[in-house]
């Protein structure tokens, strides 16, 4: 594992130093974005957000261990601080995980350029500074990052190799559905040097990182809920990504929820809403307060990528729980193998589906020789599509029959024609992830099975059937998508009348006439396109 990153750290390397970097100077400015720098690279006092935030994957000279850095600033005054800063650090190799968050006090937050000096409450003062020659000018995209927490410390420096990522194009945007803009680009190519101090040993580093710069009025702690991503591949292409989740946990399909945005070469970029990302794994976290993907299928014209967490055990639990964690990515290019590493930031956590029968639900009779078996899903999750499993079962539950798997709508039509009549029926459904991680199975009410041949699918265009006919007091309506009952005595009164609620599935409506005199009643059914009117014999001892 140690020599394949390190080989992967020197193919990223080599790929994009091939680019010329005449971007490389202060002030930069891409045409047709709202980004300048080094202006933007310092604080925004007017934004209520703002956050620096610097991920690497990087090689110890000395053990060959590969270790992943987190490191993020937040401006944000709040209970008399200046904001927070989180600092995780990581020796993969050994799966050991150092989070930290403490509040800070900015000494120095220049507007102009990036200088952060600042004082987190508890640990040594720290700093991420644009780098000066000895004239006291700066070097356009050169920093150093000094940080220290419980379990270790960094002492870095960064030379970025790749011109700005301008987010979105050009770089101002709304984020979600609350009207929150931001402000956001990305340094997607930074060469990584220094020393990291994990467990009380020091060694010397190389390797590879990233930069975000976000501000305005997005903010994590109180805005919806994202899964977002960065990617490196070795064939020197970057991708910048994410989904915003809504309160009822659905992704539109807009720029607002969802956007990619790529880096090609120096000279070429695109921002895309169309991509389609799908869930392969899950993972709870240890105590269950929690459940993050762990492995996606990202697609997008000739792209193809898997990206999967190196661990689950990457929680961040201040200021408030959510996944921060490296990557491991394959897959092609135009066809083409690549490989790669990236972050995951994982804000939105899954929940177990709450299920619940439609049909059968209170109906105790089905009649004919099949119906459909329907449910609803009452906390629906765009990122956790449900695969469902239906048995039933005759006995009580003591054993049990599959009916149907791997079913994706939420309905399945039942031919019960080869049970015995009047047999009482139960139904279990499960509904899963696709990895079986997330489940919960639900058991139906019972249904007797009244077997009366003749009674067509209720898929096709039968629109009811009224059985036993005559009766002694109780009719059985077996109907589809009836909006009225009215029924009536031979000489028009209204004997009883009744409202159904539409567009449900095919059901059993009872009518009792036990309370009435035995003779000839007249049923009136209808919806907004059918009427049928029937004749009723009661027929009492």
């Amino acid at each position: 594992m140690k020599k394949t990153y390190f080989l992967l750290f020197l193919l990223i390397f080599f790929s994009v130093h091939l680019f010329s970097q005449d971007w490389k100077v202060y002030p930069y400015h891409q045409e047709g974005t709202y980004i300048y720098f080094p202006a933007d690279e310092g604080v925004h006092p007017a934004e209520s957000s703002e956050w620096w935030y610097l991920i690497g994957h990087l090689t110890g000279e000395n053990t060959g261990n590969y270790y992943t850095i987190m490191l993020t600033y937040f401006h944000n005054p709040y209970a008399g601080f200046d904001g927070f800063r989180i600092f995780n650090l990581t020796n993969e190799t050994d799966d050991l995980f150092f989070p930290q968050t403490l509040p800070v006090y900015y000494d120095t937050l220049a507007q102009d350029s990036l200088k952060i000096y600042c004082d987190p409450i508890g640990a040594p003062p720290e700093w991420w500074v644009n780098k000066t020659n000895d004239d006291g000018t700066m070097m356009p995209f050169q920093y150093n990052v000094k940080a220290k927490q419980n379990n270790g410390a960094i002492n870095l420096s960064l030379d970025t190799y790749k011109r700005p990522l301008i987010v979105g194009d050009s770089g101002y945007f709304f984020q979600g559905g609350q009207g929150n803009y931001t402000y956001y680009y990305s340094q997607t190519g930074i060469n990584i040097t220094g020393t990291i101090t994990f467990n009380g040993t020091t060694e010397p580093v190389e390797g590879i990182g990233w930069i975000d710069r976000q501000y305005g009025t997005f903010n994590p702690s109180t805005g919806e809920n994202y899964e977002w991503f960065s990617v490196q591949l070795d064939n020197g292409m970057d991708i910048n990504f994410w989904n915003i989740f809504t309160s009822d946990n659905m992704v539109p399909d807009t720029a607002t929820y969802q956007l990619a945005s790529f880096y090609f070469d120096d000279l070429h970029d695109t921002a895309v809403v169309d991509f389609q990302l799908t869930r392969l794994k899950y993972s709870w976290t240890e105590d269950s307060s929690g459940c993050y993907a762990q492995q996606w299928r990202f697609m997008w014209n000739n792209i193809d990528l898997t990206m999967t967490t190196l661990s689950p055990d990457r929680i961040v639990e201040l200021p408030f729980e959510f996944y921060e964690g490296a990557l491991s990515i394959t897959g092609t290019v135009d066809g083409t193998d690549v490989s790669g590493v990236g972050f995951a930031e994982l804000l939105h956590s899954y929940e177990i589906p709450e299920l619940d029968f439609l049909n059968p639900d209170t109906t105790a009779v089905w009649a004919g020789t099949g119906d459909t078996i329907a449910w609803e899903v009452l906390n629906p999750d765009d990122g956790d599509p449900l695969y469902y499993t239906l048995d039933y079962s005759i006995d009580g539950g003591e054993s049990w029959e599959q009916i149907a798997d791997g079913i994706t709508g939420t309905s399945w039509y039942w031919d019960f024609s080869d049970q015995n009549e009047g047999a009482i029926c139960f139904f279990r459904l499960t509904g899963s992830s696709v990895d079986g991680t997330i489940t919960k199975t639900i058991f139906s009410d019972s249904v007797t099975l009244h077997i009366v041949s003749g009674i067509d699918n209720p898929e096709r265009d039968k629109f009811s059937y009224v059985y036993p006919n005559p009766s002694q007091g109780i009719f059985y309506v077996y109907s589809k998508n009836i909006r009225n009952i009215v029924v009536m005595d031979v000489y028009g009164n209204i004997i009883m009348k009744k409202n159904v609620q539409p567009n449900l599935p095919a059901r059993i409506e009872i009518i009792d006439l036990s309370g009435e005199k035995p003779g000839i009643y007249l049923l009136k059914i209808s919806n907004d396109n059918v009427s049928r009117t029937y004749k009723l014999i009661l027929d009492k001892p």
